[in-house]
């Protein structure tokens, strides 16, 4: 999968946003109308609240923070859409995890490796688009630093979603420990500087 940094199509409201990625690490929306979403980069401290809302509800804050979160190589997108912060996603270098049976296909031995995580979008703007945004702008990203693994470990949910978006599922499900069941998804991103 070549991540080319292409407008695509959310549907707030009913409206049309084409959105397109900037090499800074952002992205605008133009909306038909005069509402704007934006993709910026975020502190970590900044997705803890959507974090805790949509992935870890009931639970405590301190569960929201991340290994890796404050990295010098990590970096974090948010989607704002109206004034407020609407989606989030995480991006760490980090291989992925394989079990001593698994055979790793020649793209999966590639360094580096980044790992999606934290990926969340407030209820209300669910299937408006914004978390394709998302993905696609950690995908710009890791096509800028020349490519690489790209992977998440997904809600089996969720797969649908990331697969629409060009990943694949890698190996079986398995439960995570008060989430739920999950899939290890994988795609490998080819190097494309000028996106």
């Amino acid at each position: 999968l070549r991540s080319r940094g292409l407008p695509f199509r959310a549907r707030p409201g009913g409206r049309s946003f084409a959105v397109r990625s900037f090499g800074d690490g952002t992205a605008k929306a133009t909306p038909m109308t005069a509402e704007l979403s934006r993709i910026v980069v975020l502190p970590s401290s900044a997705t803890h609240p959507l974090r805790q809302r949509v992935l870890r509800p009931g639970r405590p804050l301190s569960e929201c923070v991340f290994d890796g979160d404050d990295r010098a190589d990590t970096i974090h997108f948010g989607v704002e859409f109206e004034g407020a912060l609407v989606g989030i996603a995480s991006l760490y270098r980090e291989p992925p995890p394989y079990e001593t049976h698994e055979t790793r296909e020649p793209s999966e031995t590639r360094d580096p490796s980044f790992r999606l995580r934290g990926m969340a979008t407030a209820d209300e703007v669910r299937g408006r688009g914004f978390g394709k945004a998302l993905v696609r702008a950690c995908l710009d990203h890791v096509a800028r630093l020349g490519g690489g693994l790209f992977w998440c470990n997904a809600r089996t949910t969720a797969a649908g979603f990331y697969e629409a978006l060009g990943l694949r599922v890698r190996g079986e499900p398995f439960e995570m420990a008060n989430i739920g069941p999950h899939v290890r998804m994988v795609v490998d991103v080819l190097p494309n500087p000028r996106s």
